[in-house]
């Protein structure tokens, strides 16, 4: 079974905020690695394009993540678009500073640190 890891630096910017709500739109490049033996390492550009909505106004929040994910492994020509579902945990006080994310969905489960400004 053939598992994957992904690495991506993403750029959030606020589209809306209301007092229960915050929208993000976010926008990520990295790279995603394949494993499907001990030998097959597959490796591959990818990219995010996603609208995130947070809940709440203090430093907890509620996170839901839709999207899509682009893939393409240069070592044996395939590519594919998948869907990006996701729901976490995401901390980050409202005047910005250090956060922390995590998530599971439908791509697996993740975790996120950052720096909002």
């Amino acid at each position: 079974m053939a598992s994957e890891d992904k690495y991506l630096l993403t750029y959030g910017r606020q589209i809306y905020s209301s007092k229960k709500l915050t929208w993000f739109s976010r926008l990520g490049a990295g790279a995603t690695y394949k494993w499907k033996s001990n030998e097959d390492i597959l490796f591959g550009p990818s990219g995010l394009a996603a609208i995130t909505v947070l809940t709440g106004k203090r430093h907890n929040h509620f996170e839901l993540n839709a999207g899509i994910f682009i893939v393409s492994y240069s070592d044996d020509n395939t590519s594919g678009v998948n869907p990006l579902l996701d729901v976490g945990y995401h901390y980050q006080k409202p005047n910005g500073g250090f956060v922390f994310k995590t998530k599971i969905g439908i791509l697996g489960l993740g975790i996120g640190l950052g720096y909002a400004f």
